[in-house]
């Protein structure tokens, strides 16, 4: 739990102040040090997880449910290059901070249906490049 909320402390603060996020949910374990954080703005979630001390992030757009995509995905949408990694590093944290506005916009009602096709074929993609 302390790895996310450090994440989050180094490189999230203006989603809060800037964007109207709160925290919405999380849970942590004894065993293993898994926990996870949601945050929100009422529009999509973003899911930190710590899981076996390896951080990762989710987007879930609220009104669909529970599909969600990985960082690197969202990166890729957002940044135009392929994300190295599914783990949250710090370049994704840098990534996070420095494009904040454009994450928004991409998951806003009026954009959800090119995003979420776009998200899905990313996703296919990267199962071709990592499987064949």
């Amino acid at each position: 739990m302390v790895g996310i909320l450090v994440f989050i402390l180094r490189f999230c603060v203006p989603y809060f102040y800037d964007y109207g996020f709160r925290f919405v949910g999380s849970d942590a374990t004894n065993s293993f040090g898994n926990a996870y954080v949601d945050i929100s703005n009422g529009s999509f979630v973003m899911r930190f997880v710590s899981d076996k001390d390896q951080l990762q992030l989710s987007f879930i757009k609220e009104a669909t449910g529970a599909k969600e995509y990985s960082i690197d995905l969202v990166y890729q949408l957002v940044s135009g290059t392929v994300g190295e990694t599914g783990l949250l590093v710090d370049r994704y944290g840098l990534f996070l901070a420095q494009y904040a506005q454009d994450i928004i916009v991409v998951f806003k009602d009026e954009n959800w249906s090119n995003t979420q096709k776009m998200l899905e074929q990313y996703q296919e993609e990267r199962s071709k490049r990592m499987w064949g």
